[in-house]
């Protein structure tokens, strides 16, 4: 039995006792070197230009859902008022009630309207959503527009 304990491997020095390396501190391991630079300031891992192009294509979609529905809308004025009482209404009332906006004249600019106010939404609650991020992120307000 002794000579198995002669023979075992000596345990390896802990890591503190290794010779000749100075000791070093948590708060020195935590912290990048003084040699190291970054040339572009990030904020919520974005860089400004990164943040003002992703503002820049959410106002973007928004107005372009805004120029849709005014379109759409504009159809519906369109086809309501040259197609005649007749197609907007029941035939003998003689134009007395108001158009019906489910006709069949009216039904594709109608489901038109509804995707785009539909689309309006979504890119609304986008921008919204992006606000709320720079907010979290710290974003400046120069980032988040065209300058």
């Amino acid at each position: 039995m002794l000579a198995l304990v002669l023979l075992a491997p000596a345990p390896a020095p802990a890591a503190d006792e290794a010779p000749g390396s100075p000791p070093v501190s948590l708060d020195r391991l935590l912290k990048l070197p003084a040699s190291v630079d970054y040339d572009m300031e990030t904020r919520g891992g974005s860089t400004p230009e990164e943040w003002r192009s992703r503002f820049r294509a959410a106002r973007r979609d928004v107005q372009a859902a805004q120029q849709e529905l005014v379109q759409m809308t504009q159809e519906l004025e369109e086809t309501s008022s040259s197609e005649g009482a007749w197609k907007m209404s029941p035939p003998g009332l003689g134009g007395l009630q108001a158009p019906n906006p489910d006709a069949p004249g009216n039904y594709q600019a109608t489901v038109g309207i509804k995707r785009a106010k539909a689309e309006l939404a979504r890119a609304s609650a986008a921008l919204r959503d992006l606000e709320i991020e720079a907010n979290l992120a710290g974003v400046p307000d120069s980032w988040r527009r065209d300058e």
